[in-house]
Order: C-alpha cells, then sequence, then structure tokens
C-alpha cells in the first residue's frame, strides 16, 4: 500500500463524514487507505456514527472513549497507518482529488524521501519543488516554516512507531509536543532523511470551526489559549528540548535553534496589537523574550566558544528589538 490518510477528528462527525466519503470516491483502490481517529466526541456525533456503520475495506475508523488530547489522537492516525507514507489531514480540509495522483509519483519515484510537504491552499500556499538532502538542507528549507498539520507526508520506515512510542513517552510534559506533535515527527525527518516539498496544490483548507479553547484570565481572554505569549514561550522551551535531545551534530543543532528563535518571535509579534491594547509595554515583553532565549542557549549546553555565544546572543537582541 503506497499511502495512508490519516484523519484526527474531535466533534465534527458531520465534516468527518463527508471528508471521508470523497476520499472514497478516488480511484486508487488499494494504493489507498483512509484512517479516522474519533477524538472522544462529546458534540455532532451523528456523522461518527455512520462512520462506525461505513463498510469499506480502504477505511479503518477509531475512536476513543475519552478526549486523548491532539496529539493522542495525531498519535492514533500515525500508527494505525498501513501505508509506506502517511498523510495527515485535519478535518475540515479537503484533497485536491486530481493533484494526487502527483504525489504518489513522488513517492513512488523516491521512495527514500522521509517526509514531503504538499502545497495548500493558505498556510502553505508559496511551496516550490525542492528536493533537499537530509540536515542543513532539508533544515532550512522546512524546519519552523509553519505549524499547520495538513499536507506533511510522513515515509513510515522513518517516522515509525517505535518513534512515536518513544517520543509519546519522553515529552509527555512538553508543551511544544501537545501542540505540534507533527512539528516534531518533520524535524526528526529532516535531520534525518531528505526532504521533498510539492508545488501542486494538494489541500484546500476549510473554514476553521469556532471551537478554539482560548485564555482564561485577563488581559488576553480573546487570544487562543496556545497563541498566548506565555504559551510560545513555553513551546519555545519544548521545542529545544527536542533539539537537545536529538542525536545530531552540533551544526545541526545550532541551526535549528536559530531558526526557533525566529519563528518564536514571529509568533509572539502576531498578538503585539492585542497585548499592546490591553496595556502590556511590548519592549518588556521582548526583553523577557530574549532573557529566556538566552536561557535556552545555555540550557542546550552546545560546546561553542564564548565568542560565537557572544554573537548568538547579539542574534537574539536585534531579533527581539526590531
Amino acid at each position: 500500500m503506497l499511502l495512508s490518510i490519516g484523519i484526527p477528528s474531535y466533534n465534527r462527525g458531520h465534516r468527518a463524514l463527508v471528508l471521508v466519503k470523497e476520499l472514497l470516491q478516488l480511484p486508487y483502490g488499494n494504493d489507498l487507505e483512509i484512517i479516522l481517529s474519533n477524538n472522544g466526541s462529546e458534540k455532532n456525533v451523528e456523522g461518527y456514527e455512520e462512520l462506525k456503520e461505513l463498510k469499506d475495506n480502504r477505511f479503518i475508523y477509531h475512536e476513543f472513549a475519552e478526549n486523548q488530547g491532539f496529539v493522542g489522537n495525531v498519535n492514533q492516525v500515525i500508527r494505525m497507518s498501513r501505508g509506506n507514507f502517511c498523510l495527515l489531514l485535519s478535518d475540515e480540509d479537503k484533497i485536491v482529488a486530481p493533484n494526487l495522483d502527483y504525489y504518489l509519483r513522488v513517492i513512488k519515484e523516491f521512495p527514500e524521501i522521509g517526509m514531503i510537504k504538499a502545497k495548500t491552499s493558505t498556510f502553505y500556499n508559496r511551496l516550490q519543488n525542492a528536493y533537499e538532502t537530509a540536515g542543513k538542507k532539508a533544515l532550512g528549507a522546512f524546519y519552523m516554516n509553519g505549524n499547520y498539520m495538513s499536507g506533511a507526508i510522513y515515509n513510515r520506515e522513518v517516522i515509525t512507531n517505535a518513534l512515536v512510542d518513544q517520543y509519546e513517552t519522553k515529552y509527555r510534559e512538553n508543551e511544544a509536543y501537545y501542540y505540534y506533535p507533527h512539528m516534531f515527527y518533520e524535524a526528526y525527518a529532516l535531520v534525518h532523511s531528505d526532504f521533498f516539498s510539492g508545488e501542486v496544490w494538494l489541500v484546500d483548507e476549510g473554514e476553521a470551526e469556532n471551537d478554539l479553547v482560548v485564555a482564561e484570565n485577563e488581559p488576553v481572554q480573546n487570544v487562543a489559549e496556545y497563541g498566548t505569549y506565555e504559551k510560545r514561550m513555553m513551546q519555545m522551551h519544548g521545542f529545544t528540548e527536542q533539539i537537545r535531545d536529538i542525536e545530531s551534530a552540533v551544526s545541526i543543532k545550532f541551526q535549528m535553534f536559530i531558526m526557533l528563535c525566529e519563528k518564536t518571535i514571529f509568533l509572539v509579534n502576531l498578538k503585539k496589537e492585542i497585548y499592546e491594547n490591553k496595556g502590556y509595554n511590548w519592549n518588556e515583553v521582548m526583553r523577557k523574550a530574549a532573557e529566556q532565549m538566552k536561557e535556552e542557549l545555555e540550557w542546550l549546553q552546545l560546546p561553542l566558544s564564548k565568542e560565537y555565544k557572544d554573537t548568538i546572543c547579539e542574534f537574539i537582541d536585534e531579533i527581539t528589538t526590531k
């Protein structure tokens, strides 16, 4: 089997049902399977009830009795996938059916690729065709390039069940892994295997449901919980933990950390206006961010000279004072 399409789903049975029925119309026979995992949904469950009864040997349905968190559901669809590659797809999105053949041809032509990222309608709409070798080039092409899940295609010989089990145990309390397990697997694949990005549009991103958990405490209660300044900095620490743990050269870890710093500041600045409107001193926020980044650099324990570390600290000061 060439490809599994893994759909982690929660409280969207109505959309999941339509999506699965559309996917089962694709003309690829046993080269394709569809896996859907219902994460203990409490509403819009009628669609899931119908999916349970769906009889098609290309479709596998799973459900948890209780919500396992996003990370638990993503891991479930990866574990269940039997294809050579596994494509992750949000239940609110669609596959641009005529273009799937392109990515199946890529899989057949380059079976050694560890990860493929397909073009999507919004978050990854600028991707170009590129084949990059493992390590610096692959990381430069895609590490921290985005945090949206759909369109990530993993080689199951690289992102194995053993790796998923290892990460689930090791990073159980990791704030970044909790929200973005797919990015941890992307990082592993980029370090250890070749990467391909495709300019052919594969995923049509649907309109998001109004079901995000927002921050409870003033003054930022209108910001999604995962997007607050405090959470973003906790997530940075979480990603730094993976960088520290990953088996690779110092130069690779250095590259990953620099890209992580840039991404973190970008994400924090997305909410700058909201925070300032609530009375926050943004210069103070950025000063604290810079302090934490420098602490994370020390925590990484990279064998760098003082001169090199000073250069990195200057870079951190620069990106936090723009």
